[in-house]
């Protein structure tokens, strides 16, 4: 990979580069939750160019066709993107729990981690808990590529 030299850099040549705990010029990163604030920006993007209509508008009609989520509750109906910016929605979902059933380590293996997420079970109002739920960001990156 080719980078411009930006910052210790004289005549375009790198002049100082140093990496840490084991890692090199060809090491790949693992950003996990940096891309949580990314898709953040992007919703707010998709709000102000028109694609998603605010962020009190509801997400399960985007997914009900490809999900076969016919026989829902109430409460998930009523899920917001607001809910997922906040990690606020009601559903079984929480990273910090290992026992959540919608904590991350049951993702690897998935065939489908958005059918995944969508099928929790409800546990609380939505907006009345935070819990960290990834896969309620991983919803945002999938709304923002639907309607854009």
């Amino acid at each position: 990979m080719t980078l411009d030299c930006i910052g210790n850099c004289k005549r375009g040549k790198i002049i100082f580069e140093e990496y840490f705990n084991g890692y090199t010029s060809d090491s790949l990163h693992d950003i996990r939750s940096a891309g949580k604030s990314i898709t953040l920006a992007l919703i707010g993007i998709a709000i102000e160019e028109g694609y998603v209509t605010s962020e009190s508008q509801t997400i399960i009609d985007d997914f009900k066709a490809d999900y076969g989520m016919e026989h829902l509750s109430s409460e998930k109906e009523k899920i917001q993107i607001k809910h997922l910016l906040t990690m606020s929605a009601g559903w079984a979902c929480d990273d910090w729990d290992e026992d959540s059933p919608g904590n991350t380590m049951h993702f690897p293996g998935l065939p489908d981690d958005f059918g995944f997420i969508l099928h929790l079970p409800m546990v609380r109002s939505n907006g009345e808990t935070f819990s960290y739920c990834s896969g309620g960001a991983n919803l945002l990156g999938e709304i923002i590529r639907r309607k854009s």
